[in-house]
């Protein structure tokens, strides 16, 4: 199962930075019993100043915001 979703949101002076993550959870059976592993994957971050909004990828380069934060619960 894999899930977007918006962290909690930082403040630093008047900036906001929300960072867009993955959560991957993965479970199997295993020798009379079930194991779970679940971690986080980083997409990228939003940035609020002011009122402008900016979506920054893993990479780096600046995307839409419509197309970062898709499929977010």
């Amino acid at each position: 199962m894999n899930k977007k979703r918006l962290g909690n949101v930082i403040c630093v002076g008047n900036f906001s930075i929300t960072p867009v993550e993955q959560l991957n959870i993965t479970n199997n059976d295993f020798n009379n019993g079930v194991y779970f592993l679940a971690a986080y994957e980083p997409l990228g971050i939003l940035i609020e100043c002011d009122g402008i909004q900016w979506a920054i990828d893993i990479t780096g380069r600046q995307v839409l915001i419509a197309d970062l934060i898709s499929d977010c619960v």
